[in-house]
């Protein structure tokens, strides 16, 4: 669905539902990245940037490559 959304041209609110669900799932980093993306897209760049942060933070317990 994601993938579909981001096909399809679709930077709205059924692309940003998608990425922000995937983000009850852990540790996903990619999503952030790509929730960042869609809001750089909306024109929320300060939203855009702070998921951005979201997807480099260290996690604790998880190693980092």
């Amino acid at each position: 669905m994601h993938y579909q959304a981001q096909m399809e041209g679709d930077y709205g609110p059924r692309r940003q539902s998608c990425y922000q669900s995937s983000l009850e799932l852990p540790s996903h980093r990619q999503a952030h990245t790509f929730l960042g993306w869609t809001y750089h897209f909306q024109g929320r760049i300060e939203d855009a940037i702070a998921e951005c942060k979201r997807a480099i933070e260290p996690r604790s317990g998880i190693r980092q490559p």
